[in-house]
């Protein structure tokens, strides 16, 4: 796990477990290798918004809703951001494992409101193999992310 992100955690005082799993890309891998339910992994997906980052964080059995998104983020042009994009605006993570911190990425981050249904979930801990457990709670708390509506179950 990176140091910034045990950190944080630390700084914070949050009660947390770090779960090792077999090399895992998507959130619904990482779900399977867990063995726990889709909605309370969380994924992070990236988009720019009249051409600004924001960070997405809703579950591995949610989908976004670009028409909500759009009105939430109260812009004309809504697009998910690149490989290339990702790999430039977070050049301290592997794409894929964007950790959902604001504090960690600098970046505006926002929390799909499904998630608040869970008291636990698993975040990314900066790694295609490892994770973090921790009380919904806590992760709204030191997230640094606004909670919003923008995302349909798959």
């Amino acid at each position: 796990m990176k140091k910034a992100l045990e950190e944080l955690l630390a700084k914070e005082k949050v009660k947390y477990e770090v779960i090792k799993h077999d090399l895992a890309y998507t959130a619904q891998e990482i779900a399977a290798a867990e063995h726990i339910p889709g909605r309370k992994v969380t994924k992070t997906v990236i988009v720019k918004a009249d051409g600004e980052p924001r960070v997405l964080v809703l579950s591995a059995a949610s989908m976004v809703d670009f028409m909500k998104l759009k009105e939430v983020l109260s812009c004309k042009e809504l697009v998910l951001a690149s490989e290339e994009e990702i790999a430039e605006l977070f050049p301290d993570f592997e794409i894929g494992a964007i950790p959902p911190f604001a504090q960690l990425i600098n970046v505006p981050v926002y929390l799909d409101e499904r998630l608040s249904e869970n008291d636990r979930i698993s975040v990314n801990a900066c790694s295609h193999t490892e994770a973090v457990i921790l009380n919904y709670g806590d992760f709204e708390k030191i997230s640094g992310g606004l909670k919003a509506s923008f995302s349909k179950h798959i």
